[in-house]
C-alpha cells in the first residue's frame, strides 16, 4: 500500500545527489565554526546565522512536511491501481 513506483534517469539521480551535498554544506555552515565552506577563501558568511536548534528545527520540519506529501502520494497510486 505504501509502495510509490518510481523511474529515475541517471541525470535526475547525479541532479539529486549534488543538490543534497550542497544542501548539507549549506545546512553545516551554518553552526559549525572551522568550517569553510569557500574554501580556500576563509569567510564564514552563514556562520552563526542560526544556531544549532534552529538548524534542527527546520530539518524537523522539513521531515514533518515531508510524510504527507509521502502518503498522499502512496494513496493515490493506491487509488490509482484499483481502478
Amino acid at each position: 500500500m505504501f509502495e510509490i513506483p518510481q523511474s529515475f534517469s541517471k541525470k535526475t539521480v547525479l541532479a539529486a545527489a549534488f543538490s543534497g551535498v550542497i544542501l548539507h554544506i549549506t545546512l553545516e555552515a551554518f553552526h559549525h565554526p572551522t568550517m569553510h565552506p569557500f574554501y580556500p577563501l576563509m569567510e564564514k558568511p552563514l556562520y552563526d546565522l542560526m544556531s544549532t536548534l534552529e538548524v534542527r528545527i527546520l530539518a524537523l520540519v522539513c521531515f514533518g512536511l515531508s510524510i504527507p506529501t509521502y502518503i498522499y502520494k502512496a494513496w493515490k497510486n493506491h487509488s490509482t491501481s484499483l481502478k
